[in-house]
């Protein structure tokens, strides 16, 4: 949560239209980008006992209305189309190569051309030297995880290249933690 301001401001800088945040945990991105864009409406897909949180946390904040949840998992729940933003957030590191292809290609299907995902994650410069938060947290995805890593800036970007996106941008947000936006061909 310590970065749901200025990731709400990055993607509500354009029209967010329909949003699928995917690992939506409690919510706490989603319902701080519909508050700052009115006309936005968000799905929210993640496990049902997240889910459960963040319907919660939706009704509290009368949001209601403006979202949909989606009970599943990221490689077997349909995603459905039409969606204008895709937020990817601390979902990359979990994943080797070839889960993320998939992902993003699932993902590519549900975006309208033109629409855009935003990934949030810990990236390494292409040294993988710095920054030293990224780093150590890659260490720690080496030591305790089977498929896990942290990807640099142009590993991702060339993720997306293969599945259909271009027009990177790069915004850093500090602790090591950035975001990639790219846009659907």
């Amino acid at each position: 949560a310590k970065f749901v301001r200025p990731i709400s401001e990055f993607i509500t800088r354009q029209p967010v239209g329909r949003l699928l945040d995917l690992g939506a945990g409690p919510g706490s991105y989603s319902t701080a980008i519909l508050k700052k864009d009115k006309k936005a409406r968000a799905v929210l897909l993640d496990r049902p006992t997240a889910l459960k949180v963040a319907k919660e946390i939706v009704k509290r904040m009368k949001l209601s209305s403006r979202v949909d949840f989606l009970a599943g998992d990221l490689f077997k729940t349909k995603y459905g189309a039409g969606y204008q933003t895709v937020l990817f957030s601390q979902i990359l590191h979990i994943y080797n190569v070839q889960q993320n292809k998939t992902l993003f290609r699932k993902i590519q299907k549900a975006i309208n051309p033109g629409g855009r995902i935003v990934i949030c994650d810990l990236f390494l410069e292409e040294n993988r030297l710095k920054p030293y938060d990224a780093v150590l947290f890659s260490l720690t995805m080496l030591l305790y995880t089977a498929r896990g890593m942290t990807y640099s800036f142009k590993e991702t970007e060339e993720l997306l290249r293969d599945t259909g996106f271009h027009k990177f941008k790069r915004v850093k947000l500090g602790q090591g933690n950035s975001l990639i936006e790219a846009v659907r061909i």
